[in-house]
């Protein structure tokens, strides 16, 4: 046996395109966005980075974990940052590009604050490119069907970990159920996976996702989740108490926002499963607060390129019937 020499024959591997070109130099691959912040703080050291009380809790731990101050700021009702913060020389600003929908508000934000100084969190922005800033940070399982995965674009050298191999078939049956199968019989695994990835630790992206990644069109699915987000825009938006953006990049979700109790429930109902984000924030701010009433009562409606305009149409007669 030699093996050093590439294997010719054989079974099968999983099917899929040939490989695409999906991030350049200056990114570097992680097993979630949380590792690769993780790596990032370990890597600045800061005195202090401020934070939104609307912010994913699971963040926290990595942050915790190293070691680093947090200072807490507030948003308006367009995602705004409220506050003039004064920061220290190794102070660090994060701010959260929400749904994908506020590049108007990074760049508003990097007008009033040196870029050096800011880290974006583009988790929910995958095809918003970084501007000049510190650090960008990306997550993929939230637009494809990846078992893992976190990108980091910073301008410093980092040290590039070599992707991790059969790590990720305790993280595939979910993808693998929903596939073929209805989403309810994957739930539970789903669940298992995301439990395995709550561990906050500096790990490489494992290979199944980079090679998947390498072979979606991203030009297709973000054309289609830009055209699901119109259409929703054009049937939700006169009833949305948020002031969105008429058009948009490639979106994460629709955020919808009413105080009505029912809506979710309705749309469950109609078997629209909706995520929420994030309970954790009620802990940290008023009931008053813009970010308990975020917490409360946002509806992201899911418009990825799995859906068409008439599945959008679908969801909004649920709402206006």
């Amino acid at each position: 046996m030699s093996p050093g020499k590439r294997a010719i024959g054989g079974y099968f591997e999983l099917e899929m395109a040939p490989a695409g070109y999906y991030f350049q130099q200056n990114f570097y691959a992680y097993q979630s966005a949380r590792s690769a912040l993780l790596a990032l703080l370990e890597r600045l050291q800061p005195s202090r980075l401020w934070l939104p009380h609307y912010i994913c809790g699971s963040l926290l731990k990595s942050i915790h974990r190293a070691g680093v101050r947090m200072e807490f700021y507030s948003i308006g009702s367009g995602f705004e940052v409220l506050e003039d913060v004064c920061l220290g020389e190794n102070d660090f600003f994060y701010y959260v590009n929400y749904f994908g929908l506020c590049m108007g508000n990074v760049r508003q934000l990097l007008s009033k604050i040196s870029p050096k100084h800011v880290i974006l969190d583009f988790a929910q922005a995958w095809f918003e490119k970084p501007p000049e800033c510190q650090a960008a940070i990306y997550s993929p399982r939230k637009f494809f069907g990846v078992p893992d995965g976190g990108l980091l674009y910073t301008q410093m050298t980092m040290e590039r970990l070599s992707f991790e191999t059969g790590l990720e078939m305790q993280s595939m049956s979910h993808l693998l159920l929903r596939l073929c199968a209805e989403p309810e019989a994957g739930y539970e695994a789903y669940k298992n996976s995301e439990s395995a990835l709550s561990d906050v630790g500096i790990k490489s992206m494992s290979k199944m996702t980079h090679k998947i990644l390498a072979s979606i069109d991203h030009e297709r699915v973000c054309a289609a989740r830009s055209e699901n987000y119109l259409t929703l825009h054009r049937l939700l938006g006169a009833n949305n108490l948020l002031d969105l953006p008429v058009s948009a990049n490639g979106p994460l979700c629709y955020p919808f926002l009413m105080e009505d109790d029912r809506l979710r429930q309705k749309l469950m109902e109609e078997r629209v499963f909706l995520p929420t984000y994030w309970s954790d924030v009620l802990c940290r701010v008023g009931q008053t607060s813009v970010e308990a009433g975020l917490s409360k009562n946002l509806l992201p409606i899911p418009l990825d390129q799995r859906y068409t305009s008439e599945d959008m149409e679908r969801i909004a007669h649920v709402i206006n019937p």
